[in-house]
């Protein structure tokens, strides 16, 4: 069985090595790709505490600061754990969405504390800002990457999809999944969904392909990666039941 990741490349590269463990080929295809902005040192003095929503943003902070000591709150595990990986050690995660972070971070901070310092791309998701402020908190958001949206996909991807080899795809963000219809629909590929299953992180993930010609949609219990992926072992235990059936 072979899944689509769309993920961008360094998380892809990650996950495909997670996907292989489980048993399963990878093709890797990123819909949404990063890169990171040159600039100066960011300016971390006031800071406090930095939100991560994003394995990504954590990755762009490092590059553009040698700060290590600031409290990390993540939103999600994978982002806790690539703040771990990046010299981070007193880190938080919300293991969930933004509105889990902002929760998280309301309950466990003071208002008279120093700023919040969210490294972000030019597109975020959900309102990490009006939570944060309406509480009382300092909120500071820094521009430091730019998520870049694929326009199409590879020619190999294509025939792949064409000749029904793609069984699955994992989807992440809202924005990626709406940017996979996209390219589905312009590359006249609905029809060739109808064997691939999608996996997505959330329900708001998944409205947006809910009109394609999928065999099937599936959902995470909680919009994390551990849950997602036991998506894909909940599917092998079935394929096994199935054989030991026959």
């Amino acid at each position: 069985m072979r899944l689509l990741l769309t993920r961008p490349a360094t998380d892809s590269r990650a996950l495909a090595n997670i996907i292989k463990a489980l048993g399963f080929e990878s093709t890797i295809a990123p819909i949404i790709d990063i890169s990171i902005l040159n600039g100066p040192e960011l300016n971390c003095k006031n800071v406090t505490a930095l939100a991560m929503t994003s394995a990504n943003g954590v990755r762009a902070f490092s590059e553009r600061s040698k700060r290590r000591d600031l409290a990390v709150y993540a939103v999600g595990d994978s982002t806790a754990r690539t703040a771990q990986q990046m010299g981070f050690s007193n880190i938080f995660s919300a293991s969930g969405n933004v509105e889990d972070l902002a929760d998280l971070i309301i309950k466990s901070l003071a208002s008279e504390i120093g700023e919040i310092l969210h490294p972000a791309a030019t597109h975020v998701a959900g309102n990490l800002k009006g939570k944060l402020v309406e509480a009382g908190l300092k909120y500071r958001r820094e521009i430091i990457y730019a998520s870049v949206a694929a326009t199409e996909f590879r020619p190999e991807v294509v025939n792949m999809i064409k000749a029904n080899e793609i069984h699955g795809v994992l989807l992440f963000s809202p924005r990626t999944s709406l940017r996979f219809k996209f390219l589905i629909d312009n590359a006249g590929l609905s029809e060739n969904l109808r064997s691939m299953r999608a996996y997505c992180l959330s329900h708001e993930v998944a409205k947006n392909i809910r009109n394609l010609p999928l065999l099937e949609i599936r959902v995470a219990e909680k919009p994390d990666q551990k849950n997602l992926l036991n998506l894909l072992r909940d599917l092998e235990v079935k394929k096994y039941s199935n054989t030991k059936k026959h």
